[in-house]
């Protein structure tokens, strides 16, 4: 129950945030967009330069951008979390996870010198924790937002290039994304919104409850980095595996996945802000099709159709 009950909370504070700014809020922060670009290319190292390849709209990935519930915070009575975080440098955590390159042993990631950024990164709402997860990390959450396929935190809002070959913008969320209602031409009561992603399920499928990071993967409050913390999605361009359906016997170096550690399934929020319970046995297609928010016409060389802003106008 509360979980289902967080996850309405979640929905109605993107909601009122769409009502105030005409939009919802962006998947995560790229820094460029907000002019902020001197020293923070890299990934956890300052000046180590981590490039996309060119299908992923070459862009440099940053070690800590700000992700969605961020944005979220003054709408879910966490004003004060919201006024420690500065928008213009590196978030923090504790626990950037493990199993994709370069980190190959959990650490903690991006600007620890900051005492009010480090706060933020371990203040997380209970209602962004899911009561099932058996840790309840105050620097982690168990909810993620829609980015669809491939890599979200990796293509820009006014990019043409296909979002991993898949479309751009395909979902409700990306890097720099401004999506609005009008968007999900699907329709809010067919369109997934948020799901659970518990950060406590190692990459063999195999669960565990003691905290190791070096084998959990992670969601961190609201850092993000090439890793796409706070995404979940339904495939990517592989070898294998390809699909990523719900609760995964045997998972891949990817913390993308819905999860949950509810029996038989997982919990998600549609776009009209409805609760759904996804068993793990649902048909892919149709688990598919709830992530695009334009199935009827979509055209993966083209994406779906977007009129939204982007944070560039936004914020």
């Amino acid at each position: 129950m509360q979980c289902t009950n967080n996850l309405k909370q979640i929905a109605l504070a993107a909601h009122n945030y769409h009502d105030v700014h005409g939009a919802f809020c962006p998947g995560n922060l790229w820094f460029a967009a907000i002019g902020d670009n001197t020293g923070l290319r890299g990934d956890c190292a300052i000046g180590e330069i981590v490039s996309d390849k060119a299908t992923e709209n070459n862009k440099s990935i940053y070690c800590g951008m700000i992700g969605w519930p961020a944005f979220l915070l003054p709408f879910m009575e966490a004003g004060n979390t919201y006024s420690l975080i500065d928008f213009t440098s590196r978030a923090y955590t504790d626990h950037v996870g493990y199993g994709y390159p370069p980190h190959d042993s959990d650490s903690a990631c991006g600007d620890s010198t900051d005492t009010n950024k480090v706060t933020a990164a371990r203040s997380t709402p209970s209602s962004l924790q899911c009561p099932s997860t058996p840790l309840q990390d105050v620097g982690q959450k168990d909810y993620s937002a829609n980015g669809y396929q491939g890599a979200p935190e990796r293509v820009i809002s006014g990019s043409t290039t296909a979002h991993h070959a898949h479309g751009p913008f395909g979902g409700l969320f990306w890097t720099n994304s401004g999506t609005r209602i009008a968007d999900i031409i699907d329709g809010t009561s067919h369109t997934i919104m948020f799901a659970e992603s518990s950060h406590v399920l190692n990459p063999t499928g195999s669960v565990t409850s003691t905290g190791d990071y070096s084998k959990d993967f992670s969601n961190p409050f609201f850092f993000v980095n090439h890793m796409g913390q706070g995404y979940v999605i339904t495939r990517r361009p592989c070898s294998s595996p390809c699909t990523y359906p719900v609760n995964p016997v045997n998972q891949f170096n990817n913390n993308k996945y819905v999860r949950s550690w509810h029996k038989g399934g997982a919990n998600a929020c549609l776009a009209d802000g409805s609760v759904t319970f996804i068993p793990d046995t649902i048909d892919f297609a149709v688990y598919e099709a709830s992530f695009t928010r334009c199935f009827g016409g979509y055209d993966k060389t083209v994406g779906c159709p977007y009129f939204g802003g982007g944070v560039e106008t936004i914020r």
